[in-house]
């Protein structure tokens, strides 16, 4: 019974992913609902384990997660925000326990099919919520109920359109949390899990949704179905749309560099002399960040301290203060420090292992890895190199999902087994 009682709530966790807003903000952090049903999971979880009502299964995965947070550690150590580092450090644990809750808890296809579902059911009210902002923008009535859903426009030219977060704090991790539920969507219409009409309906709205976030990673949803239909089609013609996602999806990074809207960019000097190409924020938070890491680059500035300081003014004339160096691998070593860097680095080895190059006891098993690891490569790697993404919840769930999948076979063969005696 607490078995089936810490599985209920693995997928009500799930569920509850998509829901950051509304949240609590403590101490610079955002405390969402989910956070709060995942303490209740994590307590029953280990209650199993102390218990021996459930064991942990054998996997190196761990001694990767345990060199990671031990980084941590020694950044607290050596951090001058000890007071915020120990607040981020048990948040920090709280994400690293994530894959291991799901890669011992999802024992079986069914049960992964379940949580698939689940993220799918979880995405459609802020799915809605977005496309009611955007219809509702159209019609004048922007400041409805719905006003949280709509965010500034940053460096990106004014103009009529919607800049939609829904219930993320941001569009882009809005947009992070689309490319991986795409996969997912894809997955669900491929092993015919869902009708072929919800899955026509959901794909193109998630694919407004996306397009309207007006996110620096848009090329990560076009280098997903670039691949994705290129895996299951495997022909000349997918081919070709291969190699134009890809080249898209270069293009889109690389617009990154530059400034899209000279308003924005009054107070700082052209890329090159002369040159009508200026700085993007990206690239003044990067360069900033860089110098931090030069800074710091053993243990980092400290866990939970900011990569930069950067002030950018906005097209709409006001300024943010920007301390994320929109980038995972620059704001993990900018805190950490390359020992962090370099563990974080095993952690993607780890994963991207286990989706693309392990052995599994089926091809439907294989299929299913590898179709979480595309969305892995685009949601964490692509987009990561624009957007810091180490600390979102449902990154940390799918690393846990692409773990699960290698663990399936052992499962089913033990459960046999204990069935037979």
């Amino acid at each position: 019974m607490k078995l089936r009682i810490a599985k209920f709530l693995l997928l009500f966790y799930i569920f509850s992913l998509a829901y950051i807003q509304p949240s609590i903000r403590f101490s610079g952090f955002f405390i969402s609902p989910s956070d709060l049903i995942f303490l209740l999971l994590f307590g029953v979880f280990s209650f199993l384990i102390v218990r021996g009502e459930l064991k942990l299964k054998a996997d190196y995965f761990y001694l990767f997660i345990a060199l990671y947070f031990f980084t941590m550690i020694a950044s607290l150590v050596f951090s001058d925000f000890s007071s915020k580092s120990l607040i981020k450090l048990v948040g920090e644990a709280y994400l690293i326990s994530i894959p291991v809750v799901l890669m011992n808890l999802i024992e079986s296809e069914e049960e992964l099919r379940l949580v698939i579902l689940c993220w799918i059911a979880g995405a459609l009210i802020p799915l809605i919520i977005a496309l009611i902002s955007i219809v509702a923008f159209y019609l004048g009535s922007s400041e409805s109920v719905f006003s949280f859903s709509y965010y500034h426009y940053g460096g990106l030219p004014m103009g009529n359109y919607p800049r939609i977060r829904s219930t993320f704090i941001t569009p882009s991790l809005l947009l992070n949390y689309l490319s991986v539920t795409i996969i997912l969507l894809l997955i669900a219409k491929e092993l015919s899990w869902i009708s072929q009409r919800v899955y026509l309906l959901l794909f193109v709205a998630i694919l407004i949704v996306s397009f309207f976030t007006f996110s620096s990673g848009l090329g990560g949803v076009i280098l997903i179905l670039g691949i994705w239909f290129y895996m299951t089609h495997k022909n000349r013609v997918w081919l070709i749309g291969l190699i134009l996602s890809l080249i898209g999806a270069l293009i889109l990074y690389l617009l990154n560099f530059v400034a899209l809207s000279h308003d924005a960019m009054a107070s700082h000097d052209p890329i090159f002399a002369e040159s009508s190409l200026y700085p993007s924020a990206r690239l003044l938070v990067w360069q900033a960040s860089i110098q931090t890491i030069m800074e710091n680059p053993i243990f980092g500035k400290g866990l939970g301290a900011d990569a930069c300081q950067v002030l950018f003014q906005n097209t709409d004339g006001t300024f943010s203060l920007l301390t994320d160096a929109h980038n995972v691998f620059l704001n993990v070593t900018a805190q950490l420090g390359l020992f962090g860097l370099i563990t974080l680095v095993l952690i993607i080895f780890a994963t991207i292992r286990r989706a693309f190059f392990s052995e599994f006891s089926s091809v439907r098993h294989r299929f299913l890895a590898s179709a979480l690891g595309v969305a892995f490569v685009s949601a964490f790697l692509y987009q990561g190199l624009l957007s810091s993404f180490e600390d979102a919840r449902h990154i940390w769930s799918l690393i846990g999902l692409i773990m699960s999948v290698g663990k399936l076979s052992d499962f089913s063969e033990s459960r046999r087994e204990s069935h037979a005696s």
